[in-house]
């Protein structure tokens, strides 16, 4: 079955976040290994639901989920644009030519 992970950016800082419940508290966190994981579409359509008080608070923005592996007890991202998001880097050099 596929397992997915909540996203979203981060109102003020403008980064990307990952869910995690903490039993009934909801925070979010930068580092994808702290994702709270769900199997199938329905436990992540039951998660986003569950984040909609942040968005609706500006909290978070552009809230979705994405299918993730786990490995070692970790989500790993599918697709290069995750996989992108999750390591928090530019895809292009900055500076001086």
């Amino acid at each position: 079955m596929a397992q997915f992970v909540v996203t979203a950016n981060l109102t003020r800082e403008g980064l990307s976040a990952y869910l995690r419940l903490d039993g009934a508290k909801r925070r979010w966190t930068q580092d994808i290994a702290e994702a709270t994981v769900v199997e199938g579409e329905d436990e992540a359509a039951a998660l986003l639901k569950s984040a909609q008080p942040d968005v609706d608070a500006t909290l978070v923005v552009g809230l979705y989920h994405f299918e993730v592996d786990v490995e070692d007890g970790k989500p790993e991202p599918k697709t290069a644009r995750e996989k992108i998001r999750a390591a928090h880097k530019p895809t292009i050099p900055f500076g001086r030519r």
